[in-house]
């Protein structure tokens, strides 16, 4: 008998679920159809741009993937991109320092929150101009050293191919460790209380107790934030680079984005750099997608 009265109601609480799942699929269908105009419409165009001459000229498969993996510029390009990932680091422990201090809520430390972020909120082409007279050679950077006794420190640079990307990516970590900052003290403030006061009553230092017990509470974030950085240091960096130096002197600072914007647009070769945006772009989502895997299976996610 309660297999009778059992069985008409799971078919109708499946259908029930299975209109419901329906209506569901038909309210997100018109948010689905603008990602993938917005989306998959572009990237199925760059894949056919990649397979043809100049972008739609004649078709020739996969020759320019072929003259992408030949030209020296390539690997250079990727290989300064890479250099630049040293900053990851650099920012993560400005950050998760920055954000310590300004834990501790002491006087005006809300002000000083706002004054850090500052730099994330302004363009980066506002911050390259700026950052431009400040690297001149008789810039505020090289008058500030000749004024404390340091003019042995003085250098050309943005004009000096060995320290040219050290000085963009000295712009990059400026601009990015606020919002870093801001990202981890968000973090720091939802840290139970106890957590600090069993630290204390076991004679923990500020210093300990930042490394046993803030940045674990932290990793979640943290590995985000890391993500994040790396996304922009292969896909946003082309900003800093137009700005500052235009790849240059020479190619020191010549990267990916740089290198797709100059075949595209001052060679003609919309083909070549149309072949360099599919294998950045297949590099990224790859580089991501195994970061995370790995990352959940140390269950940070």
């Amino acid at each position: 008998m309660l297999a009778e009265f059992s069985q008409p109601k799971t078919i109708v609480s499946g259908r029930r679920i299975r209109r419901r799942a329906g209506v569901a699929y038909l309210l997100i269908a018109p948010a689905l159809a603008f990602l993938a105009f917005t989306y998959a419409y572009p990237l199925v165009q760059l894949v056919g741009f990649s397979l043809h001459r100049r972008g739609r000229g004649e078709w020739v498969g996969l020759d320019n993937y072929r003259l992408l993996a030949a030209d020296p510029l390539f690997r250079t390009s990727i290989l300064h991109n890479a250099e630049l990932i040293a900053v990851v680091p650099i920012l993560v422990g400005l950050s998760v320092l920055v954000a310590a201090l300004l834990h501790q809520q002491f006087q005006g430390w809300k002000v000083y929150r706002v004054v850090l972020f500052l730099p994330h909120m302004l363009p980066v082409v506002v911050t390259g101009i700026a950052f431009c007279f400040i690297y001149e050679t008789h810039g505020i950077l090289n008058q500030l050293l000749h004024d404390v006794g340091l003019a042995v420190l003085a250098q050309n640079w943005l004009g000096d191919a060995r320290l040219a990307l050290l000085a963009v990516a000295a712009v990059i970590v400026w601009r990015q460790a606020g919002f870093g900052t801001v990202l981890l003290l968000a973090r720091m403030v939802q840290i139970p209380p106890e957590l600090y006061d069993s630290s204390r009553i076991d004679g923990a230092g500020w210093w300990q107790t930042l490394w046993q017990v803030t940045v674990p509470q932290l990793w979640t974030i943290i590995a985000f934030y890391v993500g994040v950085i790396v996304i922009d240091l292969f896909s946003w960096v082309f900003n800093y680079i137009y700005v500052l130096t235009k790849g240059g002197p020479g190619y020191s600072t010549y990267v990916s984005e740089y290198f797709i914007y100059d075949r595209a647009f001052a060679y003609d070769q919309m083909g070549i750099a149309s072949a360099f945006s599919v294998v950045l772009l297949a590099g990224v989502f790859v580089g991501m997608f195994v970061y995370f895997g790995w990352l959940r299976g140390r269950d940070v996610f």
